[in-house]
């Protein structure tokens, strides 16, 4: 038998720092319901920001599945609702 051993890979909270830098405030960010809202990963914040201010025609974001994407892709449309 063959056993596989993965280690945890850590996803960095975004700073205020960066997510400043990317625009972003709290009303931005969605709230849970119990109220508190969400933290924000770091690649989060700079793919947001790339998105916002940058000039690059192509944004290439790489994360682990299920680490928050799409949702730093679309930003922008969500956050309108919040």
């Amino acid at each position: 038998m063959h056993s596989l051993r993965l280690t945890a890979v850590d996803s960095f909270l975004a700073t205020q720092d960066q997510l400043d830098a990317a625009g972003i405030d709290d009303s931005q960010i969605p709230h849970g319901e119990d109220g508190i809202g969400w933290q924000l990963a770091e690649h989060q914040a700079r793919t947001v920001e790339a998105l916002r201010v940058g000039k690059a025609p192509i944004i290439i974001n790489q994360a682990m599945t299920g680490d928050g994407k799409t949702l730093a892709g679309r930003f922008q449309l969500y956050s309108q609702k919040w």
